[in-house]
């Protein structure tokens, strides 16, 4: 599911309690800066997100075109989100195993890649 679901209370808790879903959490640069299109709007969009989304739950993913600082600036693409999620990981108290699995693990196990 893409987007994180745009932090949508209801449809984490059906991802939660699902083996069918895993959530992708790009663009974070972008979803973090409009806030009027998530569900949940007053709140960080990563610390939101790992802090409901169940660690496995959770994987890496650009979202390449929409992967910009500004809407409408498509060709001035961002890719520092993995600094910002290892940061926001760090600042809440995750571990590295928990990088590991967001970045590369939960995938691999949901898309049975071994």
């Amino acid at each position: 599911m893409a987007h994180c679901l745009y932090l949508d209370p209801e449809a984490i808790d059906i991802v939660n309690n699902s083996e069918q879903f895993i959530v992708g959490l790009g663009s974070d640069l972008m979803l973090s800066q409009e806030k009027n299109s998530l569900a949940v709007q007053n709140v960080d969009y990563l610390t939101y997100l790992f802090n409901k989304v169940k660690p496995e739950k959770i994987c890496f993913n650009y979202d390449y075109r929409w992967n910009v600082s500004q809407r409408g600036e498509w060709n001035n693409l961002d890719w520092d989100s993995p600094k910002r999620i290892i940061e926001c990981v760090k600042s809440i108290g995750i571990t590295e195993r928990y990088l590991k699995n967001i970045f590369y693990g939960n995938a691999t196990d949901f898309f049975k890649i071994h």
